[in-house]
């Protein structure tokens, strides 16, 4: 396991989750005024319904590469995992700890020392 897979399950569980969501019961989310809104020729991207649930529909991976393959290749040719590389040493650097009261963190010090203490070590 490396920080790089873990940024890439979670973009690939994003999808999943999002897929596995579906489209619900609401009758509207089937965009059926879209189909009247566009006519022969035209394309769904700039109708109503479309704009009204794109950032909702789609699940917006944190590790895409959607430029075209000339631009991928001016750009070093990037792997996925480098590409997760980027997105995990940012997120990491902008992570800003939480407050506890302290009372809270002394008792969990307290829990994880008593634990501890009640089982044998292990070789892991």
């Amino acid at each position: 396991m490396s920080y790089e897979k873990f940024i890439m399950d979670l973009d690939h569980c994003g999808a999943m989750m999002t897929m596995l969501q579906g489209f619900g019961t609401d009758v509207e989310a089937f965009g059926r005024d879209a189909y009247h809104e566009t006519g022969p020729g035209q394309n769904f991207l700039s109708t109503q319904h479309t704009l009204r649930h794109y950032a909702t529909a789609n699940f917006q991976p944190s590790i895409p590469e959607a430029g075209p393959f000339e631009t991928w290749c001016e750009h070093g040719s990037p792997s996925a995992d480098q590409r997760a590389a980027v997105v995990w040493k940012q997120l990491l650097a902008d992570y800003k700890v939480p407050f506890m009261d302290d009372g809270v963190h002394r008792a969990l010090k307290e829990f994880v020392a008593m634990r501890k203490a009640s089982m044998p070590d292990e070789w892991y």
